[in-house]
C-alpha cells in the first residue's frame, strides 16, 4: 500500500495555446498544443510521486483509448494504479483547454463521462499502510465515507474541490477533512464572501487542522482556530497556469509526508506550483524535489534550514 492515495478525478486532456479567443464561426489559429493526463486528484498524484513519495490513484475511466494511455502514464510516473476502474461501454472524461498566450490564462471545456455519478462503486477501500489521502469531492458519496473512514483510522485528508461543487452534504465532508484547500473562486463563490480570508474564516470547520485559501500570484492563507498566517507566492513568469492548483495539492500532500509542517508544506508546495507555470502542461511541467529546493533556497534563502 502507497503512503499517498489519490482518489477521485482523471481526465484526459487537450491543451491548446490562443492569442484571441474567436467569436462563433470565426478561425482562430493554434499556437501550440499538448495532450496529457488531467485530473484533480490524478494531477496530485501524479506531482507527489515525481516528488519522490510512493503514490497510488484510485478511480474510474471508460474502456476506450483515453483510459489506456492513463494507465500507461501512471506507470510513466510512477503512480500504481491497480484499483483504477475500468467501466465497460462508458467513455473516459476528456477536457479542452483554451490558454491565452502571455498570460496563461484558461477557458475549460469538460466532459465528465464515466465520473458524472455519485458512486466510485470500488471492491476494495483498504486505507491500511496509507498515511495521507488527496481527495477532490468526485464521487462524492465515496469521496464522503472515504473521508469518514480515513479520519476514523488516522489518516491524513487532503481535499480541493470544483468551483462548481453545490452538493448538499459538503459542509459535513469539508468538516471531516484534516486540510482543506480551496481556490479563491470556490471560497468566495460558495460562501457569498468577497473577501477570500473572510471567506475562508466561515468555511473552516471544527473539524479542520487548518484550511487554506489559495490565490495564485497573489499567495495564499493558513486559517485554523488560532489565527491566519499570509504565505506569499513565488513570482515567475508563467506560461501555462493548468494544473496549478492540481500540483500544489500534491506538492502539500507530500511537503506533510516529508516531516514539514502545515505552513512549511505550503511553502514548499507554492514553489512546485510556480516552477510548474513556467511550463506548458499541468503534469509535464512538474520539477522535481531537487530543482524545487534549489528554487526556494535561492528566492528564500532563509528557507534553507529546513528543506
Amino acid at each position: 500500500m502507497a503512503s499517498i492515495l489519490g482518489m477521485g478525478c482523471i481526465a484526459y486532456d487537450m491543451l491548446a495555446v490562443i492569442e484571441d479567443l474567436p467569436s462563433w464561426e470565426r478561425l482562430e489559429y493554434i499556437k501550440s498544443y499538448e495532450v496529457q493526463q488531467g485530473g484533480m486528484a490524478a494531477t496530485a498524484a501524479v506531482a507527489a510521486s515525481v516528488l519522490g513519495a510512493d503514490v497510488e490513484f484510485i478511480g474510474s475511466v471508460g474502456d476506450d483509448a483515453e483510459g489506456e494511455f492513463h494507465v500507461r502514464n501512471f506507470g510513466r510516473y510512477g503512480v500504481s494504479c491497480d484499483r483504477l476502474r475500468v467501466v465497460k461501454g462508458e467513455k473516459s472524461p476528456f477536457t479542452f483547454v483554451l490558454v491565452e498566450k502571455g498570460s496563461g490564462k484558461r477557458i475549460f471545456f469538460h466532459y465528465k463521462g464515466v465520473q458524472d455519478r455519485d458512486e466510485l462503486d470500488i471492491e476494495d477501500s483498504d486505507f491500511r499502510g496509507a498515511r495521507f489521502l488527496l481527495l477532490d469531492g468526485f464521487y462524492f458519496g465515496t469521496a464522503l465515507r472515504a473521508a469518514r473512514k480515513a479520519r476514523a483510522e488516522g489518516v491524513i485528508t487532503i481535499t480541493d474541490t470544483s468551483m462548481r461543487n453545490r452538493d448538499p452534504r459538503l459542509p459535513e465532508y469539508l468538516d471531516q477533512v484534516d486540510y482543506p484547500v480551496l481556490s479563491e473562486v470556490f471560497a468566495t463563490g460558495y460562501s457569498g464572501i468577497a473577501d477570500p480570508l473572510e471567506a475562508g474564516k466561515r468555511l473552516l470547520k471544527p473539524g479542520n487542522r487548518a484550511l487554506i485559501v489559495t490565490r495564485g500570484a497573489e499567495g495564499l492563507h493558513i486559517i485554523t482556530g488560532e489565527g491566519c498566517e499570509f504565505v506569499e507566492a513565488f513570482p515567475v513568469a508563467a506560461v501555462d497556469t493548468t494544473g496549478a492548483g492540481d500540483v500544489f495539492h500534491g506538492a502539500f500532500a507530500f511537503g506533510l509526508w516529508k516531516g514539514y509542517d502545515p505552513a512549511r508544506a505550503a511553502v514548499f508546495a507554492s514553489a512546485v506550483s510556480a516552477l510548474k507555470c513556467t511550463r506548458m502542461g499541468g503534469q509535464s511541467g512538474i520539477p522535481s524535489f531537487a530543482e524545487t529546493k534549489d528554487f526556494i533556497i535561492k528566492n528564500r534563502p532563509e528557507c534553507g534550514d529546513w528543506l
